[in-house]
């Protein structure tokens, strides 16, 4: 473990104050959006809706970055946990490399989220799924390959007798999973565009059809826009070695893209349960009216042809 002097341990001691006001700030946004959705996840506990498969991307999705936010402050300012048998002497390396594993699976969920949706636009084209699951699984390879390296790449600075600092020297697994978010986020991207474009060959009714087109369009190309430029940010900052800046660029994206893509699983699956109730209400009054005209008809004919 390398010891540094006064003068710097100064300034990535100031580096890590700011960064954990912002940490701070992203948490209590991402609580209060998460009390806010809170209703949508007690719906399934209760069976008020009924679980489908690929609702575990989404929790994982939503719970994930909050092992993000357990770890990461306690690590920069209470030394005592996970520390507490050994205060003056401190290995963070192992800890940086489950947060590695956390930050970037928690961007990989959100991207496997929104390719299991573009999947549902796709319903019968099989390349196009066998392609996305190819890519999804390449992707999780990339991010627990490069795990180990987080070790290799680190020197971590202690601040204080039980607190530590981790500078990012050069982690190959980093530049390699920001560009293969990349283009992932840019496939999934294209094929939304190029289907919403193209989205009446799908046979929707047309007040839905224009539904799903907006909540389609506004929450997931919303969310590939960020998504491709924070990516692309990240990965100049690692292949440039502006290492001071690649915390910076991945912890925010690493909170906002789950939200994003939680965001519009919610709005799709609430929409999609709406349809289906309306759905069954109008079968319903339609039974029911086809059953009181066959009535009435009945009683017609018994009226014009009495039985005596």
């Amino acid at each position: 473990m390398l010891w540094i002097n006064e003068g710097e341990a100064a300034s990535v001691a100031n580096q890590r104050n700011i960064f954990l006001r912002l940490l701070y700030a992203m948490l209590g946004f991402y609580w209060c959006e998460w009390a806010s959705s809170l209703r949508f996840d007690l719906d399934f506990l209760t069976g008020k809706r009924k679980f489908k498969w690929p609702l575990i991307f989404y929790y994982l999705c939503r719970y994930i970055p909050f092992v993000h936010f357990a770890i990461l402050p306690r690590m920069l300012n209470e030394g005592s946990w996970p520390l507490r048998f050994n205060p003056h002497h401190i290995d963070c390396r192992p800890l940086y490399s489950i947060l590695h594993v956390v930050g970037h699976g928690s961007v990989a969920l959100a991207s496997n989220n929104l390719a299991l949706r573009v999947m549902a636009l796709w319903p019968g084209n099989y390349y196009i799924r066998f392609a996305l699951w190819s890519m999804i699984l390449g992707q999780w390879a990339i991010i627990i390959s490069a795990a180990p390296l987080v070790q290799l790449g680190l020197s971590v600075y202690p601040v204080g007798p039980t607190e530590c600092h981790g500078w990012f020297v050069y982690i190959p697994g980093n530049s390699r999973a920001f560009a293969y978010a990349l283009g992932l986020d840019l496939l999934i991207l294209g094929l939304t565009l190029y289907k919403l474009i193209g989205i009446n060959k799908i046979s929707l009714p047309r007040r839905r059809d224009g539904q799903v087109r907006y909540i389609v369009f506004s929450q997931a190309t919303s969310y590939m826009i960020i998504a491709v430029t924070i990516n692309l940010m990240a990965l100049l900052a690692t292949r440039l070695f502006l290492t001071g800046l690649v915390i910076d660029f991945i912890v925010p994206f690493q909170v906002f893209a789950p939200l994003l893509a939680c965001r519009m699983v919610r709005h799709l699956t609430t929409f999609s349960d709406d349809e289906a109730i309306e759905s069954t209400a109008q079968n319903t009054k339609n039974r029911t009216s086809i059953q009181f005209k066959h009535t009435v008809a009945s009683e017609a004919t018994s009226s014009e042809h009495p039985v005596y």
